[in-house]
């Protein structure tokens, strides 16, 4: 189901205003590993970054 327009624009404002962004390129084995331990601990990707 697609998210209405003004929805987005809405969430779009929210984010700008509340949030930053941080980008990483990795390589995808190192990625893998990273999903692999956070899973195998019980850990959110989110907490552990």
């Amino acid at each position: 189901m697609a998210i209405p327009e003004s929805n987005r624009k809405a969430i779009n404002k929210y984010n700008a205003k509340n949030y930053d962004t941080i980008s990483v390129r990795l390589p995808k084995e190192l990625v893998q590993q990273f999903r692999e331990k956070c899973a195998s601990n019980s850990d959110s990707q989110a907490k552990i970054i």
